[in-house]
């Protein structure tokens, strides 16, 4: 029942879940969420097992989210604005080259050569 719950809740909202469980009963619903928060405890380790992240203690979730969560905002601006920065660049040093000889449409970048650039 948990886990239809999970599935009805990313099904209808649209929203990214969350399950926190600490028993064999709750690995259904740990792995229908998007995110899987396992605590050991005395049931024993099948949800930790069967989640993404595994705590010790109910009292850890504050750390887990709030500083866990904010580095993996960071990480995610960060890497996002690299993209674009790249991409701003590449079009500005073509449209730069076109411009010197006269709008020809010479590519100054080989396409091996861009999917190398755009791998990294």
């Amino acid at each position: 029942q948990k886990a239809t719950i999970v599935r009805l809740l990313k099904q209808y909202s649209g929203a990214r879940t969350a399950a926190i469980g600490d028993g064999g009963n709750d690995v259904s619903m740990i792995q229908a969420a998007d995110v899987g928060i396992g605590i050991v405890g005395k049931e024993g380790r099948q949800a930790s097992l069967a989640a993404d992240y595994s705590i010790t203690q109910f009292q850890f979730m504050s750390r887990l989210l709030l500083w866990h969560g904010r580095n993996a905002y960071v990480r995610t601006s960060v890497i996002s604005q690299f993209v674009i920065h790249r991409g701003l660049i590449i079009s500005i040093i073509q449209a730069v080259f076109s411009s010197i000889f006269f709008f020809a449409t010479i590519a100054i970048y080989s396409g091996w050569l861009l999917v190398g650039y755009t791998t990294l």
